[in-house]
């Protein structure tokens, strides 16, 4: 009967082991030298994720089922239509309900942990911790009381990665705390009485920004970064010997992640280019200017009855269009002549839904190794920080042992195989499609 479950992928009980930022090819590349016991291995395919490519954005995705002109996430800051003000997106701007809120409904038993984009956190059945955003843990965990079982295991919602600037081994002291509280935290509950059970691990996200870029030039920190992956592995392997037999396992990233090349200003760019006058701040906006950018390479018109100082009238909101596109896909490093950017969407071409009109007016994606600013502030087009990693759109991955096809799997697909996994109908307006 075992054998005819995994055969038809429907045990009815799903865990998901979410590793924030892994991508495929490093995981394949460290397998094959031997590094990596489990991650990579097997099973372990490619998977795409979203446009821009952040945590928050992707996250709302995989926890939706759908793209986000339907759930209103769109990046890590955004901004208020005819207002000079700026927000970060939580939780409370999600337009579409959450898979455990859904499973809830069912009746289903949710373990969520660490999740971004779940604070403030919502009333399940179940338990919930907060993830991104959460900036005390007695704030973010519901039923309130747990967060007191957490702080007495030493839980840690977020490595703080301003340390990575000032003293990179109190950084790694750090995200090894946090990563061993999370685990501590994973064990205890993982066997509870769960029909969903999903943790997700901030740190490697955090390790890589700073850290993968040593690894890839084989810098001073890169058997550091080895040691703290080797730990990684170790749990995943932890985790698929521990699994119940009535349980299908996923374990799967984000986004990928790629060596920085260069930090790109695109506000920078617009004032160059005479699209955006010399102003330090959103706030600063004139009636003259013609477009802004927002991170992570989102564009906008500064439409006239749209933006709080919009110029630009209707008749020529295509001409701008047009005029951006046509110019920022000509950008190039100036020490290689490498194009910068890979590709640019009009809203349209990418979003829909109700939600589809607070979306910026273009969405630049970089060449593989490029990161999209947003300083109003700075005169250089190209700069580099402290970062040594940035995110890729198609190097995600997934894991899964249950019978799914993996025709080029994109991260909303996730949640509509859940469900098919745990034998539930699916909801209405689900942009992904069941991998079984």
């Amino acid at each position: 009967m075992g054998f005819l479950k995994r055969l038809l992928g429907k045990k009815k009980k799903v865990t998901v082991l979410a590793l924030d930022g892994v991508p495929y090819s490093m995981c394949k590349r460290l397998y094959k030298k031997g590094e990596f016991s489990y991650l990579g291995g097997k099973d372990f395919e490619q998977m795409s994720s979203v446009y821009p490519t952040i945590s928050s954005v992707a996250w709302s995705t995989f926890m939706t089922g759908k793209n986000p002109g339907k759930h209103n996430i769109f990046g890590f800051i955004d901004r208020v239509p005819g207002s000079s003000n700026l927000y970060i997106p939580d939780a409370t701007y999600l337009k579409e309900p959450a898979l455990w809120g859904h499973l809830s409904d069912m009746g289903k038993r949710c373990f969520v942990m660490n999740v971004p984009m779940t604070y403030p956190p919502s009333e399940i059945n179940g338990k919930l911790v907060s993830g991104f955003l959460c900036g005390d843990l007695n704030k973010g965990t519901y039923p309130p009381e747990f967060a007191k079982e957490l702080n007495g295991m030493g839980y840690k919602i977020d490595p703080d990665s301003t340390l990575a600037m000032e003293d990179m081994d109190r950084f790694l002291e750090d995200i090894h705390i946090a990563f061993d509280g999370r685990e501590r935290a994973l064990f205890k509950h993982i066997h509870g009485d769960w029909d969903f059970f999903m943790v997700q691990f901030m740190g490697t996200d955090r390790i890589n920004h700073f850290l993968i870029g040593d690894w890839a030039d084989d810098g001073e920190y890169a058997e550091e970064f080895i040691d703290y992956y080797k730990k990684v592995d170790s749990m995943v392997g932890r985790v698929m010997e521990k699994v119940d037999e009535d349980t299908d396992l996923i374990v799967m990233s984000d986004h990928g992640f790629a060596p920085l090349k260069k930090e790109v200003q695109l506000n920078t760019w617009l004032k160059e280019k005479g699209y955006l006058g010399d102003t330090g701040s959103y706030s600063g906006l004139r009636d003259e200017d013609k477009a802004f950018s927002l991170i992570p390479g989102r564009i906008y018109v500064n439409l006239k009855g749209r933006e709080f100082n919009g110029g630009v009238g209707v008749p020529k909101y295509e001409e701008v269009l047009d005029d951006i596109s046509r110019d920022i896909k000509s950008l190039v490093d100036p020490d290689t002549g490498r194009k910068v950017i890979q590709k640019v969407f009009r809203r349209d071409e990418i979003y829909h839904g109700d939600s589809a009109k607070n979306g910026a007016d273009l969405i630049v994606h970089p060449t593989r190794g490029y990161d999209l600013k947003g300083s109003f502030k700075s005169t250089e087009i190209f700069d580099k920080g402290p970062r040594t990693g940035v995110h890729t759109y198609k190097d995600a991955f997934l894991y899964s042992e249950a019978n799914l096809t993996l025709d080029d799997p994109n991260i909303m697909d996730i949640y509509p195989t859940i469900l098919d996994l745990m034998d539930i109908k699916k909801t209405k307006g689900l942009d992904g499609r069941s991998l079984i």
